[in-house]
């Protein structure tokens, strides 16, 4: 099983289906492969879904309190940055709520620190750092349906992660049948 096209065969042909079952439909197992390539994909910080996305860093974007804000990387997880780099320079992560306290506290600290909240990336604004933003996180695959001989992220990797959605995929089918394991 590599392919779109061989995972949906495999779960017909696992549970002795066709697509001529009024209930199976090629775009509910299209679907159906989607979401649970997303499920498969999302279920553990996999080293093949790490991802680098770099930009320009300005502080010209800021929010009410003054802090400045980057918007998440386009495709990025939500809170998976790990490491930040500005201009070469590695950032500290800390929780938004410490980040908070401690620009409260140290209100002219040019700590290079960092945090994200609500898809936002939040860096110390007296931070000596400019140039080029690198950020380290996991990435969410992109699943195109419509292409038959497309490959999971696990293809390339690890195969045994196919096996997982064709596990996934059958139990839409079996939920649908109103069949519970």
């Amino acid at each position: 099983m590599r392919t779109k096209t061989d995972i949906i065969t495999e779960v017909l042909v696992r549970n002795n289906r066709t697509t001529t079952d009024a209930f199976i439909t090629d775009t509910s197992l299209n679907n159906w492969y989607k979401n649970a390539h997303n499920w498969a994909a999302a279920l553990h910080k996999w080293p093949f879904t790490e991802g680098k996305n770099s930009t320009t860093y300005t502080t010209s974007i800021t929010d009410d309190m003054g802090n400045v804000t980057v918007p998440y990387p386009e495709g990025f997880k939500a809170d998976s940055i790990r490491i930040l780099t500005i201009g070469g320079k590695r950032l500290e992560k800390r929780n938004f709520a410490s980040f908070l306290r401690f620009i409260e506290d140290n209100p002219n600290d040019t700590s290079r620190i960092f945090s994200d909240y609500a898809r936002q990336i939040y860096v110390n604004v007296r931070a000596d750092v400019s140039g080029t933003l690198s950020a380290f996180g996991q990435y969410m695959p992109i699943v195109d349906v419509t292409d038959e001989t497309g490959v999971s992220i696990f293809s390339d990797y690890d195969e045994e992660g196919n096996e997982a959605i064709v596990e996934k995929m059958t139990s839409y089918l079996k939920r649908r049948e109103h069949i519970i394991e």
